[in-house]
């Protein structure tokens, strides 16, 4: 008779489901049934599982019952990114775990909510009642809060921040109707005193400037802020930010600064990095005085120009000098921020020992290639 197999049948699988179930993407609605079955048939597979990324593509018509989807939520034990984008249930039964219970993601540290909404949660919008559970995630490093399609909130009892248990989080990133929900987010935000790193993306729907009075209303504490303010005109605040005084990286998307800020009042902040992201309307000549020259900011050091529309070959391989594929798209330019002006800029920031990376350097050596130079990617890899 020949030697049994079976420890070696065992130990393959063993092997196999790890590999299977570390890193998991769920693409549908009813992959992701068939994944809360399969787990709850097999308890076990639950705790192999380090991230999970729920992003339906298609409209979640029928899903798991709330205790399968809590009973799958309980074997993650070893779950260290969560993200939910798309799928309201999901969401629900992981933000309403009952009090009673032990948090079902101990050593969760990366946690990203997105495209969150159903009738029943548009009036809570950023409540921060509503991610008390949140509290009880020890580990819980970055947690990104993407509220799309989300009804003005009606109006809300108000909060007693007592009542809130603080989150241990150390950087907070929230999309959605920010000013149309200011007194929920200010309380949400108070409610992250560890927090250093703050990201808002205000898609509010009025039509007043209402953007800065929530800066205003932020702690000073923080060290590292990104801003975007997609409400059409100017909601300018920069003057808002000298007050952050620890303030070491700075990112302004559109609709947050005047196209004549004067950047010289960045010199009262101990920035290292500097960005601005596509739509921006950035003019490079009054930015020389960051990056050059005798008004050069002491500190900076990185600046990244997120602002050249088009696509780019991020991921071209660094083997040789070559010219641009017909597939890439020429770089929309603006007289702002020009060929011309961008390369004599990226050579005047060199010289002051600021780097310049973001789609400016791309766009320019797509630029190279479209008038027939050589484009040298071992050179570029560090400029993404």
């Amino acid at each position: 008779m020949p030697p049994s197999r079976t420890p070696i049948n065992k130990a393959l699988r063993e092997y196999t489901d790890r590999l299977l179930y570390h890193s998991i993407v769920v693409h549908s609605a009813l992959a992701f049934t068939k994944l809360c079955w399969t787990i709850k048939k097999q308890l076990h597979l639950g705790a192999l599982v380090n991230e999970l990324s729920i992003r339906p593509e298609d409209v979640p018509k029928s899903t798991p019952v709330d205790g399968t989807i809590r009973t799958v939520l309980c074997t993650l034990r070893n779950l260290r990114t969560l993200i939910i984008d798309g799928h309201p249930r999901a969401a629900d039964c992981f933000l309403a775990w009952p009090s009673s219970h032990a948090a079902p993601t101990p050593l969760l540290s990366h946690l990203e909510l997105r495209g969150i909404y159903s009738p029943a949660f548009a009036p809570k919008a950023f409540d921060p009642r509503v991610y008390a559970p949140l509290a009880r995630l020890p580990k819980l490093h970055t947690c990104k809060l993407a509220l799309t399609d989300v009804a003005t909130p009606a109006a809300l009892p108000n909060i007693e921040q007592s009542a809130v248990a603080p989150l241990r989080v150390k950087s907070v990133h929230l999309s959605g109707p920010l000013t149309d929900s200011h007194a929920s987010v200010v309380a949400l935000l108070a409610a992250c005193p560890l927090a250093h790193s703050l990201a808002l993306d205000d898609t509010s729907s009025r039509q007043t400037p209402n953007f800065p009075n929530l800066v205003a209303a932020l702690s000073p504490s923080f060290t590292s802020l990104s801003f975007t303010y997609r409400i059409p005109g100017h909601s300018a605040f920069t003057d808002g930010l000298l007050r952050f005084t620890q303030l070491t990286s700075l990112t302004l998307g559109p609709g947050t600064f005047r196209p004549d800020l004067d950047y010289r009042a960045f010199h009262s902040l101990p920035l290292t990095s500097l960005g601005f992201t596509l739509g921006s309307e950035v003019r490079l000549d009054p930015l020389l005085a960051l990056v050059a020259g005798p008004t050069k900011h002491r500190s900076l050091s990185c600046l990244r120009l997120d602002v050249v529309d088009g696509e780019f070959p991020h991921s071209a391989h660094p083997s040789a000098k070559r010219t641009p594929s017909s597939g890439w798209k020429k770089p929309r330019w603006t007289e702002e921020v020009s060929p011309q002006r961008a390369r004599a800029f990226l050579k005047l920031a060199a010289m002051g020992g600021v780097e310049v990376v973001g789609s400016v350097r791309w766009a320019l050596a797509v630029q190279d290639g479209i008038e027939g130079r050589e484009v040298d990617f071992a050179e570029m890899i560090g400029m993404t």
